[in-house]
């Protein structure tokens, strides 16, 4: 019916599993991959699917949470029944009363049972080893957060391809784009 009891939804969550104990186990510690999106945005459910899959950091969850009017994703609701990686949680809204990003976010953070989050867009696409390079690399800076700062795009609609670099960006864009988050 649309709304979210964090109770119930505790019980959708995966099992965690325990914290590794010293800093040269934590590449062992499982990534959940979290990605708000809407029925109008199928289209792409089948690409960042693909996108998880290829990561190579061995122990992960795709945390999807899908706001709709008519139907759930097809290729999510099939996904949910074959591999316990996919936390899935559908909910129907009124056409007119979508849920922000921000809400979808956090209840993706609550389904979450890894040691680390990382913010995925349904739209984007993501190196095989984006999941492994991020982690490390907030590891190695002692961080407890890490995104981007360079990144491409491609523009499909007019094909255009360029470089991101948002150390030349104003401070209202720096941190703007959740899609290149990872964080304890």
């Amino acid at each position: 019916d649309g709304r979210f009891n964090p109770e119930e939804m505790a019980k959708l969550r995966r099992p965690e599993q325990p914290m590794p104990q010293n800093a040269a186990d934590w590449h062992a510690g499982r990534v959940s991959v979290v990605c708000p999106t809407t029925e109008s945005r199928q289209e792409f459910h089948g690409q960042i699917w693909s996108v998880f899959e290829a990561q190579s950091w061995p122990d992960k969850e795709l945390v999807v949470v899908e706001t709709y009017t008519d139907r759930p994703s097809p290729v999510f609701t099939e996904k949910a029944k074959s591999d316990n990686r996919l936390v899935y949680v559908p909910f129907r809204v009124l056409k007119d009363g979508d849920w922000s990003i921000g809400l979808k976010r956090n209840i993706c953070t609550h389904m979450s049972s890894g040691h680390f989050l990382a913010n995925f867009d349904d739209d984007d696409l993501y190196a095989p080893s984006y999941l492994e390079t991020m982690v490390q690399e907030m590891l190695n800076q002692k961080s407890e957060a890490i995104t981007l700062t360079t990144y491409y795009v491609f523009d499909a609609r007019c094909g255009k391809f360029g470089w991101v670099d948002q150390r030349f960006a104003s401070d209202s864009q720096r941190y703007g784009f959740g899609f290149s988050y990872v964080y304890l």
